[in-house]
């Protein structure tokens, strides 16, 4: 049988975890210190610990229904989604080189289990592009690397990145993964210098939202537009809880809850 090389042990790896290791996880790779400042590993975790908090706001609100995190999906997972979408036998789809080659959004997968069946709710990333030196008086910002600190001072611009150009990987993955749904509960957070009003990156991320505009919740669009909050200033706590908990409520709002 195709893919009988997937092991129940590998299939049992892939049942979602709580909240609880959710925070266990954030707190292995940073433990929220210095979420929100220059650092793009921080500003990832900080968003895995904003995913943490959400979910027992949820569950409060929700009593009934059971709230389910994972941070990875495997790539077999989303093949035997599509087959079964387009009605192809699994034999005819493409094999994977590696039954553990994954996606792995950078705040998870949360999803709502409704009727006994798991509703992905929220896909969430937090990509940071290009640092910002300086504050608006004009002085260094702080917790800058000493490398930072000698390409501010130098008056050298510094070069583009392209975290955000690699989001569009997950975003295409995701689109087939939820392409049953009447949603799309993706979600992506984008700040840094290279989201500037006059950068040209702005361009090329337009068309994760099809060219409408940025920082409009588009979860319930037809054509699966992505949900992208864009700036050129860092993400406040704040400001990422109460989009993250927009998006989710609006998911659950699709599925009749």
């Amino acid at each position: 049988m195709w893919y009988s090389y997937y092991s129940e042990k590998t299939k049992k790896e892939c049942i979602m975890s709580n909240s609880e290791r959710l925070s266990q996880t954030a707190a292995s790779i940073g433990g929220g210190k210095g979420i929100f400042n220059e650092d793009a590993l921080g500003f990832e975790v900080g968003m895995q610990l904003q995913v943490a908090k959400l979910i027992p706001i949820l569950q409060k609100e929700y009593p009934k229904i059971e709230f389910l995190w994972k941070k990875k999906i495997k790539q077999w997972e989303i093949i035997e989604k599509v087959a079964l979408i387009d009605n192809v036998p699994l034999e005819e789809m493409y094999q994977t080189v590696n039954e553990n080659t994954f996606v792995s959004p950078d705040g998870g997968v949360v999803y709502a289990v409704v009727n006994g069946k798991k509703y992905p709710i929220l896909i969430s990333e937090a990509k940071k592009q290009g640092t910002l030196f300086f504050n608006e008086n004009g002085t260094l910002r702080k917790n800058l690397t000493p490398k930072q600190v000698k390409l501010a001072l130098s008056g050298i611009k510094q070069g583009r990145g392209n975290a955000v150009e690699r989001a569009f990987k997950n975003i295409v993955e995701f689109q087939l993964y939820c392409e049953e749904l009447n949603y799309f509960p993706y979600v992506l957070f984008a700040c840094g210098l290279d989201f500037a009003l006059d950068s040209t990156i702005l361009d090329r991320c337009s068309a994760m939202t099809r060219k409408r505009p940025f920082n409009v919740n588009y979860v319930t669009d037809s054509k699966q537009l992505v949900t992208a909050y864009i700036q050129e200033e860092y993400f406040t706590a704040n400001e990422m809880s109460e989009k993250i908990y927009d998006v989710a409520k609006t998911s659950l709002k699709c599925i009749g809850v």
